[in-house]
């Protein structure tokens, strides 16, 4: 096996266990197991996994991209206030169109404001966001 595919399963490995990481974790991780790699050679296959179909990059509202396996079905609710990332069940249902189109897959982001920075928010007077209270949308916590 040569040396890109070794880096390559490590990083659908390490995306397995840990679901979103960016690639200065994932250079980290690999280190830490005891192979030893470059940088430039991560960034190399986290490109081939890309153009492979087998991860995605996301880049969430920040400068820094995280990536994750194409597999994992779900869409993201992201804090806006401090990052924090919540994986939550399929939102939309893709539709069949019948004018040819084959859907591969779908991003769905939705951005807003934690319980725990709401919470800090309310009691320094400052509001999650611009819009007024009565409009803005809970989403039920899950299980």
């Amino acid at each position: 096996m040569s040396r890109p595919d070794k880096i390559s399963l490590k990083i659908t490995q390490l995306l397995q266990k840990n679901h979103t990481l960016t690639a200065p974790q994932l250079i980290k991780f690999i280190n830490d197991s005891g192979q030893s790699v470059n940088k430039t050679s991560v960034y190399r296959a986290i490109e081939r996994l890309i153009v492979k179909n087998e991860i995605c990059r996301h880049m969430f509202g920040g400068q820094i991209a995280v990536y994750e396996l194409r597999s994992h079905d779900h869409d993201h609710l992201v804090c806006s206030h401090c990052g924090q990332v919540l994986n939550i069940p399929n939102l939309i249902e893709i539709p069949q169109y019948d004018q040819g189109w084959q859907i591969s897959h779908h991003h769905l982001t939705l951005f807003g404001v934690c319980p725990n920075c709401s919470d800090q928010m309310e009691k320094s007077d400052q509001l999650p966001t611009d819009r007024p209270r009565s409009a803005r949308t809970k989403l039920k916590r899950q299980p």
